[in-house]
């Protein structure tokens, strides 16, 4: 149905967002049969949803993502930090507010893979956990992404302060160019680290 003139923002954002999700939806059979149209429609409407909801964000749906935010701040501030953090070591935990806007991003230490495994397992079997956290946390969140970062020795990890603002990069890269990459930025990083020294350098798995 038509978004009419007397709906609220909220009805609009929602009829705008299930229009781009319904898109991506819609082309994946043929994307997933490898067809090369419908691989590239995916493609399209998944940018168009990238690029849809910070908008949303900023609009009337603002104050809803913005509570949402709040609520999550204080739900992870009371519960959910203190029963994490009994698994494995946080290195640090933010919100954003230039880019991608309404994020929580938070670091997470392992000695290794089955360290990981091993966190994720207990997690699962954690009561408290998932009854005091993951249930109302998930009341709050659009999607989740979760990447394994690998440190290089480029840099070595230096925790900040806590007390300033950090800045997260992110580089996309042709296959194969990773190592080239951080040698050459190894090369030109202490002229950089003059000016603002990083706290780490990662590769992604």
């Amino acid at each position: 149905d038509p978004v009419t003139a007397a709906s609220s923002p909220d009805d609009r954002a929602s009829a705008l967002l299930e229009d781009r999700v319904r898109r991506v939806f819609r082309e994946l059979p043929g994307a997933v049969a490898g067809q090369e149209e419908p691989i590239h429609q995916v493609r399209v409407a998944g940018r168009r949803l990238r690029v849809a909801l910070p908008l949303l964000a900023r609009r009337g749906v603002g104050r809803a993502v913005g509570r949402a935010l709040q609520v999550l701040r204080k739900l992870t501030r009371k519960v959910g930090f203190e029963i994490r953090s009994k698994h494995s070591k946080c290195l640090g935990y933010w919100t954003s507010e230039i880019g991608d806007l309404n994020q929580v991003v938070h670091l997470w230490e392992y000695e290794d893979f089955a360290h990981r495994t091993q966190t994720r397992n207990a997690l699962a079997e954690d009561k408290e956990w998932q009854k005091q956290f993951v249930v109302e946390a998930r009341k709050c969140q659009l999607r989740q992404e979760s990447t394994i970062l690998i440190p290089s020795d480029v840099w070595p990890f230096t925790p900040g302060s806590g007390n300033g603002i950090y800045e997260l990069r992110y580089y996309r890269l042709y296959p194969g160019k990773v190592g080239e990459w951080l040698a050459t930025f190894g090369r030109g990083l202490p002229a950089r680290a003059k000016y603002s020294q990083p706290v780490g350098v990662w590769s992604s798995e």
